[in-house]
């Protein structure tokens, strides 16, 4: 399965962003943004398009990654991107499983 045939709205940038919280569950934003080659307020918009929960207030939302806050302490404010299980999935399918 294609990235695009199950998303057809998503941009190449959005599909670099799955793609890169996929391969790096725990990467911070402003790391993957500089990895990415994309500003930082830009990659923000991206991320909050692909995040669950934010149906709401952004018709792009898929819910296909989380965004959880760092648990170590003196880290707190820092935030870290992983696939939704939804992201899983697809993730999956697009590697050819189930």
């Amino acid at each position: 399965m294609c990235f695009y045939a199950a998303h057809e709205t998503l941009t190449i940038l959005d599909a670099l962003t799955f793609l890169g919280v996929a391969e790096n569950p725990d990467v911070s934003p402003s790391q993957l943004a500089e990895d990415l080659g994309v500003n930082l307020p830009r990659f923000k918009h991206i991320m909050y398009g692909l995040e669950r929960g934010r149906s709401d207030s952004d018709a792009k939302a898929l819910g296909l990654i989380e965004i959880h806050q760092n648990p170590t302490p003196g880290f707190r404010n820092q935030r870290m991107l992983r696939l939704s299980p939804k992201g899983t999935k697809l993730f999956a399918q697009i590697n050819g499983g189930a």
